[in-house]
């Protein structure tokens, strides 16, 4: 029997371009999404969202491989630091390379930057190496590190290994495991829950942000504040939606009558998956067994554990976006003690361009105003992954489908659907 392992569920449920062989509303009335599943649709932050309910509480449209689920840990005692964390991880897949080497795939941002540190400071250098995108097109020239040239400067005045990669370059090497640094963003954390502060979220949300900054949801329930958002999208039934979250929100382990730990749970509990198995599984020239051998650095029970502690018994990190540009201090204080360069961390800090605008550097502004104004197929290019073919599902036969393909298929498939 075929399960899913990674889904685009928009191309169901919307977003159908003029040659499907079917309309969007015959899609709506054959496989009748649970409102919960509409409303993650909308709403969660990664676009496109796969929601996947980590508490075992809701049912899911379609039948997930358990070998590719990511269970939320029920038992929260023994939380280790960061830094064990981050250590003890590195070991982990140091461990699993064995004679391969470790390519530690490096944007020069926070998460990456403070990941590559880990692995320097308990492995073998020799068997680490950094991987850079490279393009000789100038218009969209990457090269090696340049939004963090000081991290670069660090690579080859210390002579450490790296390989460059072109759009015509093998992206995941035979001879390596491939570590990404997903899903960091839970961990170091993100700023950015609602509208304003992310680009290409649901600006009909701008209002809900506003009372949340206002202090509107202080000390209410989840239910209020869920109920605000769910009013604004048509394609789902709010009292459905409630009724159907309310197992999932009660099981967190903590009081969250806080807006901002009511929005970070959500997100932990239904986009973590997807940050996890999002960057590389709907490649479709990506074997199944080499996809297996690309690891998310900050994938594991420990981060999830610490991120729990920190996030929702503390409520750290997890503040309203337009106060200061904010990041995990442990991780920046790891990186400040192991780099011993203050200007390789900051640049860190700035080298994402999801930041609002008020915070970021001219330089930074120009990118961004450069990056907005490309079409569609120009930002794929300068983006590897994007160059390869991508599918809307991969099934545990390693297959990668299309939406062509699969409605070719659609009655051998139908399997996939519990509904």
């Amino acid at each position: 029997m075929s399960e899913l392992i990674k889904f685009l569920p928009s191309y169901f449920i919307g977003n159908f371009g003029e040659d499907d062989f079917r309309s969007k509303d015959d899609f709506k009335s054959k496989y009748a999404f649970p409102d919960w599943y509409k409303f993650c649709c909308t709403f969660a932050i990664r676009q496109p969202p796969e929601p996947r309910d980590r508490t075992g509480n809701l049912t899911s449209p379609y039948k997930i491989d358990s070998d590719y689920t990511s269970s939320i840990p029920t038992d929260l005692s023994n939380t280790k630091t960061i830094s064990e964390c981050m250590e003890s991880k590195a070991l982990e897949i140091e461990k699993s390379a064995g004679d391969k080497y470790i390519d530690v795939f490096l944007t020069g941002g926070f998460d990456s930057t403070v990941m590559y540190a880990a692995f320097l400071k308990v492995c073998d250098n020799s068997k680490v190496r950094v991987v850079f995108q490279y393009s000789e097109d100038a218009e969209y020239h990457q090269s090696l590190n340049q939004n963090n040239t000081e991290l670069y400067k660090y690579i080859i005045d210390n002579k450490l290994n790296y390989r460059l990669l072109d759009v015509t370059s093998t992206i995941h090497a035979d001879d390596a495991l491939s570590i990404i640094g997903h899903p960091g963003n839970f961990v170091s954390n993100r700023k950015s829950l609602l509208a304003k502060a992310h680009t290409g979220r649901n600006q009909s949300l701008t209002s809900v942000e506003d009372d949340v900054y206002d202090g509107k949801y202080d000390g209410e329930s989840w239910e209020k504040l869920i109920t605000a958002i769910a009013d604004k999208f048509d394609d789902c039934d709010t009292s459905k939606v409630i009724e159907e979250f309310t197992p999932a929100f009660n099981s967190c382990p903590f009081d969250i009558k806080d807006p901002y730990k009511t929005l970070w749970w959500f997100n932990f509990v239904f986009s973590y998956s997807d940050r996890v198995f999002g960057p590389w599984y709907l490649i479709k020239d990506l074997s199944l067994d080499r996809a297996n051998k690309v690891i998310p650095f900050f994938d594991s029970e420990d981060f999830q554990k610490y991120m729990m502690n920190v996030c929702l018994a503390q409520k750290k990190y997890i503040s309203p976006s337009k106060d200061v540009v904010s990041r995990n201090d442990d991780m920046k204080s790891y990186m400040l003690d192991f780099y011993k360069n203050d200007k390789l961390v900051d640049d860190s800090l700035l080298t994402g361009l999801g930041l609002p605008p008020e915070l970021m550097s001219d330089e930074k502004k120009a990118q961004l105003e450069t990056r907005l104004k490309m079409t569609k197929e120009q930002r794929h290019r300068c983006t590897l992954h994007y160059n390869q073919d991508r599918g809307i599902m991969r099934l545990n036969t390693g297959e990668v489908l299309d939406g062509d393909e699969y409605m070719k298929r659609e009655s051998e498939l139908e399997d996939i659907w519990t509904i």
